[in-house]
């Protein structure tokens, strides 16, 4: 009945307080905790748990909020101060986005829980339509065994493989950006960064709050102190992990830096290391065929100058013969915009950290780690 209520915002949320309160309630009076959960969610769940789900009218539910839902929303949005408690509740409901699953992983985050959701028709594939086909269709029984044991064997705190070949004492962060949507004290959207380490491993920094969108450039900028703020923790995180800063740090983003941003970066590294900003996009402005039936290879790249290239990340994989896609393989475009460095290095290293995405359990993702997640990481609701 919760998943659907007519209100959207209000159904997801309290959907996934129905699974979050039993968990805590396990971990607060259980000694001994699992490494991970496993979540399965039934059909209608997934369904109308989707950022744009829809409930038929005849089949909504009533709200179970207090009257003046509409007030405390248009507060909320206006960057207006709530006084009662009751009217906060509400609030705290506009701190996430309509879906499900981010915002399930989001706020057991905070309670550093973590989980694996699964779908039950993923694991129970009988489910029939009313014409006796399958509800939808899955993977192979194989393919689904795998990718359930690597993700239980990766978030046990194991490592289910790494690169053969990474240079020491490299850092790399991939900064994101997300809107607020709250909206409060004039904040329209926040930043963090996804640091990796040459060994694989990858933690996430919250950045600041701020007006980073630029309505004339369709860009997002931090100002120079928040740059040099953010900049700061990751650098002394890996110092205090190694004992000595980076020897080489690399900043992934979609967009070029500003002058000022860069400014604020430079600021919080040290002389020794080399920084080097590094803007990498997807792109089709550019397709290569080959003759006969397969793609290009995997691993292909196109210099168009000493500092820009087209790199594909994915297309033919000869060492598994086949190539996992459908179309004809896009490149993603690789520039470095600030610093120096050897271009063929940077390309090297995105494609590395294109197999580093753990969560994925795929042979390797079309964009690199640092940036893959950033259409599904909640920063703004958790750090």
């Amino acid at each position: 009945r919760t998943i659907r209520i007519g209100d959207r915002t209000e159904a997801i949320f309290k959907a996934v307080e129905l699974f979050e309160r039993p968990i805590l309630a396990y971990r607060s009076r259980e000694e001994a905790q699992p490494a991970f959960w496993f979540v399965v969610i039934p059909k209608e769940v997934y369904l109308l748990g989707r950022p744009h789900s829809y409930v038929p009218r005849d089949q909504r539910e009533p709200s179970q909020s207090p009257a003046g839902t509409r007030w405390v929303r248009r507060s909320v949005r206006a960057g207006q101060a709530l006084l009662f408690p009751e009217d906060r509740g509400v609030a705290d409901m506009q701190l996430y986005a309509r879906n499900f699953h981010n915002q399930l992983k989001a706020k057991l985050l905070r309670d550093k829980v973590a989980l694996q959701i699964v779908r039950e028709t993923t694991l129970t594939p009988d489910f029939k339509r009313s014409d006796g086909r399958p509800l939808r269709g899955t993977q192979d029984p194989a393919t689904i065994a795998w990718n359930l044991c690597t993700t239980a064997f990766f978030k046990g705190e194991g490592k289910p493989w790494k690169l053969a070949s990474v240079r020491d004492g490299v850092c790399y962060i991939g900064l994101v950006f997300k809107q607020d949507p709250s909206g409060q004290g004039g904040a329209n959207a926040c930043c963090g960064a996804q640091r990796f380490l040459d060994s694989g491993d990858g933690v996430v920094f919250r950045g600041a709050m701020g007006p980073w969108w630029s309505p004339d450039r369709k860009e997002y900028h931090l100002s120079r102190q928040a740059a040099e703020q953010l900049a700061g923790i990751v650098v002394a995180e890996y110092t205090k992990q190694r004992g000595a800063p980076p020897r080489e740090l690399f900043v992934h983003g979609r967009a070029a830096f500003s002058p000022e941003e860069w400014a604020g970066f430079s600021a919080a590294v040290p002389a020794a290391t080399n920084l080097v900003g590094v803007r990498i996009r997807r792109t089709s402005d550019l397709k290569l065929f080959r003759p006969g039936t397969l793609p290009v290879m995997r691993g292909l790249a196109h210099k168009a100058t000493p500092s820009r290239a087209y790199l594909w990340t994915t297309g033919y994989i000869p060492r598994l013969d086949t190539y996992p896609g459908w179309e004809t393989p896009n490149p993603i475009s690789v520039e470095i915009v600030r610093g120096e460095q050897q271009i063929e290095t940077v390309l090297a290293d995105v494609l590395g950290l294109t197999k580093l995405n753990y969560n994925a359990c795929d042979f390797s993702t079309s964009m690199p780690v640092t940036l893959s997640f950033a259409n599904l990481a909640s920063i703004c609701s958790t750090s």
